[in-house]
């Protein structure tokens, strides 16, 4: 497996966009494709944010390192992950894999996540690779005219 950063937002495009993904992901404000995009776009000029694609060797998903450092914790990143649907199922290798990219060729110490309590599946991958809850926001994020949690996890380089 290869993971490397990229600039090429039409790739990411073509899998945040896909269907059973993009459902998934998204909670009733979310905007569209779209309107990700040219936050990705943005993020990466204005705050450094890097996009890895991770590739089998064909592209398979991206890995998000949004660069908001905590102040107490500057060597931080918040990290966001996005898998086509034809390796469900292998995911949890594939993202222990692209976190020993991250601490093998970043300087990244710590990594967070913001997962909302209606993607199970997400929640329970990132518990499986090591990620532990720190902390949980009540009732903050709407998805089908219901309310969820959402769950801040982390994660320590070893």
């Amino acid at each position: 497996m290869i993971c490397s950063p990229t600039s090429d937002l039409a790739l990411v495009s073509s899998i945040v966009s896909e269907p059973r993904i993009h459902r998934r992901m998204c909670n009733d404000e979310s905007p569209k494709v779209s309107g990700y995009l040219a936050l990705m776009e943005e993020s990466q000029r204005i705050r450094g944010d890097m996009i890895v694609l991770v590739s089998d060797p064909e592209p398979i998903g991206i890995f998000v390192l949004a660069n908001v450092p905590e102040a107490r914790f500057p060597d931080a990143a918040e990290a966001y992950h996005c898998f086509l649907p034809s390796v469900w199922g292998r995911t949890e290798a594939i993202l222990r894999e692209c976190l020993s990219w991250v601490w093998r060729e970043t300087g990244i110490q710590r990594l967070t996540a913001r997962v909302p309590g209606y993607n199970r599946l997400s929640l329970r991958l990132a518990l499986a690779v090591g990620f532990r809850e720190v902390s949980r926001a009540v009732n903050v994020v709407i998805k089908g005219g219901r309310m969820f949690n959402v769950i801040n996890l982390q994660i320590d380089k070893p």
